[in-house]
């Protein structure tokens, strides 16, 4: 089965294998999968082949929003993991690893939250997991904390205005906490102090243009004051050199001077420099300087200008790091657009944004050049978006809103490509249309592969293998073939022709599929009819058309209407739907439809209905209440007791679904089956097919399941292990009356699937079972306050975590409330498990006892034993004293002494052996 759409509608295909429903499939895209570069508007599946046509010019495997490259041959990295969104800043780890930062939510199969640690080993560092709530843009190491600027307010559960700082040692958040009233975009350190800059107007309470200073310790803010103003200012780069900041941006007032973007600023006074280079807006003004770096003398500078300093330099420039003038020996020939990022190694600068050719040459958003005069090295990766990170301490790590490599892997292709379905890559299948794919239809049927080409109109059979067409059977017409459904022994078609092998067909004819040849069968269309087809379906000797039908064969109907196969003739049938109808698919005994209506017959009934196939009724029980889209449903897919739908919604049945959904049949209810899809806001109309082992999404697709592969995603569907649940171990604490209890989540939690969401951490009621409040922190610590409580004895508080797929687990922790310790008067060292040791409870748990020396004596008065910070573990007396004897039975004397002023308590314990 394939459908197409009508070519001022976006649409997304997928397809799912009949064998594996109500089991819900694996949402693991198929290791090194392809995407395409633009939209698909058609997709067939057969001979093992996913069959897509449309827009694009290209396919191949999916990179990830950042991509590691050999520094020396600039080959790619394979084995680096996949970033599964937009990377908006990269620092080296200082131990041959990666911080990075933007907006994602996944790193090679880890759940992230714009925030990964990549280590040296390309392995996802599982202690960094700081859930960032927005976008992380800047990044630095200083003093041995890792600060983090902005638009986030929060880190997990704490709240963290646009900037935080970690411990690097074991990755916890500080209290470091300056408060941010806007984002953040560049911190460098000075000495004591961190300054950072970005689009903001105060910090912690206190007015601040733009940029600021802070303690790098307590986050109180500095009182160096110089202010960064203008039309809309900001700014994005900061560095440090000579007792000076050079600072970056889009501003008119930096220092209190007039600077043009660029501008140095005292680190004392923070009076603006005499460094004035002077940029001149390109198509913004202030003009947009993003990136700085500075090389000796020279800066470097990019962003969106044209001129520094009165001469032409598009988008980047060299600029004398004291008088700010242009080093004219460099110049990088850079045509329109921004440069996001720079970064130098050696006597290569890499250049990274959305510019299009370096010195006439197609280089687009990403080059390597020669640092002295700007002339290009290298670096042809025609990536499928923006570059905006780039850092070459450890290789060259290049980052930004793209998904694919074009100019290192993948293959060219006119519109059409066939995808394996077992490796995911593009076959040799290349077929020669006179059109390109966007005017192509296919449709793999009964083992054979259909097309019609829009160059010459003409409908053929292709080859599966090779895309060679299939003499003995044609057929052509003279216009557009926009939906066709398939009988046994026939097509029947509809668009825009007005002859079909040269006989004439106004928009409906039926073609023979035995031999190309066209059938008698005519619909009747009259002058003066309205309605335009959305889709067609067929069963029992009738012909279904869905769409805005208005007016057909001179009769009034409301957009659903039935021909008869024979005669081409209106049915009397004529249900009433208040919009149009976009998708028809027969699965006796029920027509289904799906559209964007909310009235049927008179009936509050949501973009998807069904009718009896024999009485044509409608069946007014079921209702899946389809809500909130702008195509609403737009294709139908029953595999066996599931139906499947997809379009532009956002909720089935009163339950979240992102334009996907799976339905029980029978009810109408939606399943637990829920990837996330993300498609194009202008876009919508979505399309389902079947395949056997593997969903295949094409179409305007911008997203599924936290994985940014535009316009096609495959996905293996073969049965896996069904998601487990995380796990909490148990445990128990001892602390005394009325102190803070504190317990250590992290390492009581795990999770088989790697897929455990720490957001869901809580405390199940907020308190513990005896009334205490408890709380979870931000570094994953379980604090349950006693402070004023008389409790004693044995207290629970129960805990609950879920994972990303939503199993959820809770698990009941045990406290023990000490009023004091409890001294035992006998110790029996017999071998027999029993009083083995003289137990002294809970000296060990409480803080004023930790610390002590206990000593032993017998009747004469002799010390026989001794030990300081007595513990009921490895410091304890078992009837041996200190020369390694054994004591006799009898009677002893003890002292216990302590070193916080708690008094000394003496007593006897009896010895029995």
């Amino acid at each position: 089965m394939s459908e197409r759409i009508a070519p001022h509608l976006f649409w997304i295909v997928v397809c799912i294998p009949a064998f594996l429903f109500g089991q819900s499939p694996s949402q693991t895209s198929l290791p090194g999968s392809w995407i395409a570069d633009s939209y698909i508007e058609s997709l067939t599946v057969g001979d093992g082949k996913a069959f897509v046509t449309g827009s694009f010019s290209w396919v191949g495997p999916y990179s990830g929003g950042g991509v590691l490259f050999d520094q020396s041959t600039f080959a790619k990295d394979n084995s680096f993991p996949q970033i599964n969104g937009s990377v908006l800043c990269v620092i080296s780890d200082g131990s041959g690893g990666w911080f990075v930062g933007g907006e994602f939510l996944r790193a090679g199969n880890v759940a992230v939250k714009n925030f990964v640690h990549i280590l040296s080993d390309k392995t996802i560092d599982p202690l960094w997991k700081p859930q960032f709530n927005q976008s992380v843009t800047a990044l630095l190491i200083s003093g041995g904390r890792l600060y983090a600027g902005g638009d986030f307010t929060s880190v997990g559960t704490t709240v963290r205005n646009r900037l935080a700082s970690f411990n690097i040692s074991d990755a916890t958040l500080t209290s470091w906490d300056p408060d941010v009233n806007g984002y953040t975009d560049a911190l460098v350190a000075n000495g004591t102090d961190i300054i950072f800059g970005g689009q903001f107007s105060t910090v912690g309470g206190q007015t601040r243009s733009n940029i600021a200073a802070v303690s790098a310790t307590t986050g109180i803010l500095a009182s160096w004051n110089p202010g960064i103003s203008g039309i809309n200012a900001q700014v994005h780069a900061l560095k440090i050199a000579g007792g000076l900041v050079y600072v970056a941006g889009a501003f008119s007032t930096a220092g209190g001077s007039p600077r043009r973007s660029l501008a140095s600023i005292d680190l004392s006074t923070g009076l603006a420099g005499v460094w004035n280079p002077n940029a001149d807006p390109a198509a913004i003004f202030p003009p947009l300087v993003e990136s700085l770096i500075i090389d000796g003398s020279t800066v470097y500078a990019g962003g969106g200008f044209n001129t520094i300093g009165g001469q032409v330099r598009p988008s980047i420039a060299a600029l004398d790091i004291s008088t700010g003038a242009v080093i004219t020996t460099f110049n990088a020939n850079v045509s329109s657009g921004l440069m996001w990022d720079i970064a130098l190694s050696g006597s290569d600068l890499y250049l990274g944004g959305s510019f299009s050719t370096i010195a006439g040459q197609p280089q687009p958003g990403f080059a390597i050049v020669d640092k002295t005069t700007g002339a290009l090295k290298g670096g042809d990766i025609d990536q499928t978006g923006t570059v905006l990170a780039i850092n070459t301490s450890n290789n060259v790590f290049v980052g930004g809103t793209f998904n694919a490599l074009k100019g290192l892997n993948g293959v060219d292709r006119d519109g059409a490509a066939a995808i394996d379905l077992t490796t995911g890559e593009a076959t040799a299948w290349n077929p020669n249309f006179e059109s390109s794919g966007s005017g192509v239809a296919l449709e793999y049927h009964n083992n054979e592969l259909y097309y019609w080409d829009g160059g010459d109109g003409a409908i053929g059979k292709l080859n599966t293998s090779d895309g060679n067409i299939i003499p003995g059977w044609t057929a052509s017409s003279d216009g557009y073939v926009g939906r066709w459904t398939f009988t046994s022994d026939k097509v029947y078609a509809n668009g825009s022709f007005l002859t079909v092998n040269t006989q004439s067909r106004n928009g409906f004819a039926a073609i023979n599929l035995s031999d190309g040849s066209l059938d008698p069968w005519q619909a009747s269309v009259q002058d003066g009819d309205d309605f335009n087809i959305e889709a067609m379906a067929n069963h029992g000797g009738r012909i279904f058309l869905g769409g805005r039908i208005n007016v057909f064969d001179a009769q009034p109907r409301d957009n659903l209407i039935a021909l008869d196969a024979t005669t081409g003739n209106v049915i009397n049938w004529n249900p009433v739907f208040n919009n149009a109808v976009y998708a028809l698919a027969v699965y006796p005994p029920y027509l289904y439809v799906g559209g964007e209506f909310t009235m049927v017959n008179g009936l509050p009934l949501q973009n998807l209905v069904r009718f009896d196939l024999t009485t044509l009724e409608l069946d007014t029980s079921w209702n899946p209440n389809i809500e909130f889209g702008l195509y609403g449903v737009t294709s139908i897919l029953k595999i066996n007791s599931s139906l499947f739908i997809t379009g532009s919604f956002g909720s089935v049945g009163g339950q979240a679904r992102s334009s996907i959904a799976e339905l029980d049949e029978a009810t109408g209810t939606p399943t637990a089956w829920n990837p996330d899809m993300a498609v194009n806001v202008e876009g919508g109309r979505n399309l389902l097919g079947n395949s056997t082992n593997h969903l295949v999404v094409a179409g305007d697709l911008e997203g599924i399941d936290n994985d940014e592969k535009r316009y096609l995603a495959i996905f293996s569907l073969t049965p896996t292990t069904p998601n487990s649940p995380p796990t909490i171990s148990s445990t128990s604490v001892n602390i005394a009356v009325g102190q803070l209890a504190t317990i250590d989540l992290l390492p009581l939690l795990s999770d088989l699937d790697d897929n455990l969401d720490l957001t869901t951490l809580r405390v199940v009621n907020g308190e513990t079972e005896r009334g205490a409040p408890a709380s979870i922190n931000s570094n994953y610590v379980l604090e349950i306050n006693y402070s004023g409580s008389s409790i004693v004895g044995l207290d629970h508080v129960t805990i609950e975590v879920c994972d990303d797929q939503g199993l959820c687990v809770q698990q009941t922790l045990s406290i023990e409330l000490i009023a004091d310790i409890e001294i035992y008067t006998g110790v029996s060292p017999n071998g027999d498990g029993l009083n083995d040791f003289w137990l002294i409870q809970y000296i060990d748990s409480i803080e004023e006892t930790r610390t002590n020396k206990v000593s032993i004596f017998n009747r004469w008065g002799d010390e026989v034993f001794s030990t300081e910070n007595y513990n009921n573990d490895d410091r304890v007396f078992k009837g041996i004293n200190n020369n390694g004897n054994a004591l006799p039975s009898g009677v002893y004397f003890y002292r216990i002494e302590f070193s916080e002023g708690r008094p000394t308590q003496t007593g006897y314990l009896n010895l029995k052996r």
